[in-house]
């Protein structure tokens, strides 16, 4: 059976309306998703206007194209879907928040099948830090 996730994409913290909804139909649990997600966006900075595309993202609809691009396996068809921005989470286990703040990019991520318990809330300035505290949940 597989383990399925959304990742929802917002602007900043405080965004109720998110601007992406990827949609991941296996290893969606922490231990593979969080730390590919980790892996992306880790140690990023959002910034508007680009001087290292390495190490920065034009944006957060950037961070949204750049999940995409990193979850879907070249020419594979299937996986990683993009879905309408206020797509529900229907027969999700993990719900992904990734959200901008002041050049940052926070994530929580969530338990649904246990009522949407906060399982990590932080930010992925470390990279490192970040993936291995994923591979532990």
């Amino acid at each position: 059976m597989s383990t399925r996730a959304m990742i929802k994409v917002y602007y900043d913290l405080d965004d109720k309306e998110p601007i992406a909804s990827i949609y991941h139909h296996w290893d969606g649990y922490p231990s593979y998703l969080g730390v590919e997600i980790a892996k992306c966006l880790g140690g990023r900075e959002v910034v508007l206007g680009i001087s290292d595309p390495l190490v920065q993202a034009n944006g957060m609809a950037d961070v949204a194209a750049l999940l995409v691009a990193h979850l879907k396996e070249p020419g594979h068809a299937g996986n990683v879907y993009i879905l309408p921005h206020d797509a529900a989470p229907h027969d999700c286990d993990y719900l992904y928040e990734v959200r901008g703040d002041n050049g940052r990019i926070h994530l929580t991520v969530r338990h649904l099948l246990d009522g949407g318990v906060v399982v990590w809330d932080g930010y992925l300035d470390d990279r490192d830090a970040v993936v291995s505290e994923m591979k532990s949940i």
